[in-house]
Order: C-alpha cells, then structure tokens, then sequence
C-alpha cells in the first residue's frame, strides 16, 4: 500500500500536498475539539472547511471536469493525457543510407563495408538512354541490402519510393542473386518517359509526411491508407526516411509506458 501511495505521489505531487495539508488541517481541529469542547464544536461544517487545501490541490491540477459547488458533484480526471507532441515524424522514422546510381565502375571501388550500408538507391526520371538494364542489376545483386529504389525530379525532389522486392517480383519472381536484365527494362522504360508513377502505382511508396507531422496524425494517415510504411520528406520535398508501421507504434507504446511510470 505504501508502494502505491508511493507512486502516486510522484505523478500527482500537487494533489498529494493537498492532501497533507487537509489531513493536518483536520488533525489540528480535532485535537482543539478535544482539549477545548466547548469553545470549537467541531461539526460537518469543519471537514468541507479542512478540505479546503485539497479543493484547491484538484481545482489547480486540473483534475476536475465538473464542479457544482458543496452539493457535492465533482467528476474526476486524475489521469492526465498522454503528451506525445514532442514526438514528430523527424524523430519516430528510420534513415535510410543511400547512394545515387552512377557508373559500374563507381561500384566496383565501393568497399564491402560501403556496399552493406547502402540501402536505397536513387535514380533521375525523365533522363534518356543514361541507365542500361545490366548496370542496374548489377547493382541490386551487388549491394545486399538495398531495399528501395529512390525516383527523383530532375531537380532533386521526391517522386517516389519503389521496394526492390516489388519491383524484382513483379512479374518474374527471380531471386536477387538471379535477376534477369528484361526485368528491368519496363521500370527504366518508364523511368526515362516519367511514367513511373503511373506505371508502378501499386508498388510505389508516393503518399508521405514531412517531418513536422505529429506522429499520432502520421500513424492515422497510414491507417486510414492503409500503408504500413511511408517515406517522410523535408521542407524542400527532399526524402530523408520512412516511417514503419509497426516501429511508429512501439515508440507511441514506449511514450505512454514512461509517463504511466
């Protein structure tokens, strides 16, 4: 019991000093009662006058919701909401390292370790006849955790967000470490005339938040869309990370768990 009581005077200290203060209060009027009964007839009017400290305790914690005077009706909200609004979609995403497609030359001076931090690769739509299709699959087989092609403008803002998987089993099912070059050719193809959206609508990640989006009404955006990841831009629509489903949801848990503590 002392555990309890323990605790929950560290999350209500306000409520807690009010309420020392009545039990005091009204431990001092009852040993006047006792050493002087006729001068202080202690009645009912003394405890709603000894309650006054916890009155002023619940009124100034905001732990009433409806007060109607010495009726008595109160309603209690002695849980205060969680406060996530510290939490934004900048700190709730995951970072995805990543690396513009250049020349395979470029990539064969990439070390082992560079290889494996690489896991989003970026291309340009709208450029012609700059990505040949067995440049390309040599860079999915070649870096092992590459996870998601990046589609960029020209001028460098997002476009979207393709998974490698999506894109490699689409119509093949080969396994990484065997990719065909014609698989490739619809996606440069529509890379080159700017049709990736269009022609990839059912892989391709485009919804997104930007990083100032609380991370509540992101994980509503990608319920309501049934998304179980989105990518997360800057200010100038530049891509910077994406947002997992179920890791937005552990962080929310982790919150609440540490100021029910």
């Amino acid at each position: 019991m002392f555990r309890i009581i323990k605790a929950q005077s560290r999350k209500h200290p306000g409520l807690a000093i009010g309420s020392l203060v009545s039990l005091l209060f009204l431990a001092s009027l009852l040993v006047l009662q006792a050493a002087a009964p006729d001068i202080l007839a202690l009645d009912g009017k003394w405890l709603v006058v000894a309650s006054i400290p916890l009155l002023l305790a619940i009124l100034a914690g905001g732990y009433i919701k409806n007060f109607k005077g010495f009726g008595i009706e109160l309603e209690a909200n002695l849980y205060k909401p969680i406060d996530l609004s510290g939490l934004s979609a900048k700190k709730a995403m995951e970072t995805v390292s990543g690396d513009e497609k250049k020349t395979l030359s470029y990539l064969q001076e990439l070390s082992e370790r560079a290889r494996k931090r690489i896991s989003r690769l970026v291309v340009v739509e709208g450029r012609r006849d700059y990505y040949s299709a067995y440049a390309l699959s040599r860079y999915l087989q070649e870096l092992p955790r590459l996870k998601y092609i990046e589609v960029r403008k020209s001028t460098g803002e997002f476009r979207a967000l393709i998974p490698v998987k999506a894109l490699l089993h689409r119509q093949y099912g080969h396994p990484r470490y065997d990719i065909a070059e014609e698989q490739l050719v619809p996606f440069l193809r529509a890379l080159e005339n700017g049709s990736v959206l269009a022609d990839y609508r059912e892989e391709a990640l485009v919804r997104h938040v930007d990083t100032t989006t609380p991370i509540v009404e992101a994980l509503q955006f990608m319920r309501v869309n049934q998304d179980s990841e989105i990518p997360v831009v800057d200010e100038n629509f530049y891509f910077i990370g994406v947002l997992v489903e179920r890791e937005v949801e552990r962080q929310i848990v982790e919150i609440v768990l540490a100021q029910e503590k």
